[in-house]
């Protein structure tokens, strides 16, 4: 059972470096208070195969310890609500081998997401 969770942020076209970075820091406190997790800010890279002057801005945190049930629901409800009050361009949430990708959420596709995540999440937990 892999014992970490992997979300990674992406900017929207146009979003800047501050703007991501902001985004993160945000998610990373609402992580923070998760009970029983720790989490670890990863730095901001270039994607694969992009030139420096187009370079995709990412930001990546990296959440472990006790990832029980409640854990991962708290984690899902985390990215959930930070997609739904951003304008960034997309959350990859990856455990292990399975991952899923969320870009903007409209109020009707929250259960959907939110299903989707907790999938990923809890396969193998």
């Amino acid at each position: 059972m892999p014992s970490e969770v992997t979300i990674t942020m992406t900017a929207a076209d146009g979003q800047s470096m501050s703007r991501l970075d902001r985004w993160c820091q945000e998610i990373e406190t609402d992580l923070r208070s998760v009970r029983g997790v720790s989490v670890e800010p990863a730095a901001a890279e270039a994607a694969p195969g992009t030139k420096s002057g187009a370079a995709q801005q990412i930001g990546t945190l990296i959440v472990s310890g006790l990832l029980s049930a409640a854990a991962l629901k708290s984690i899902a409800d985390v990215v959930i609500a930070a997609l739904q009050r951003s304008s960034a361009g997309s959350v990859t949430v990856k455990r292990g081998d399975r991952e899923v990708v969320m870009e903007g959420l409209p109020p009707k596709d929250v259960k959907r997401a939110a299903a989707e995540i907790l999938k990923v999440l809890e396969e193998d937990a």
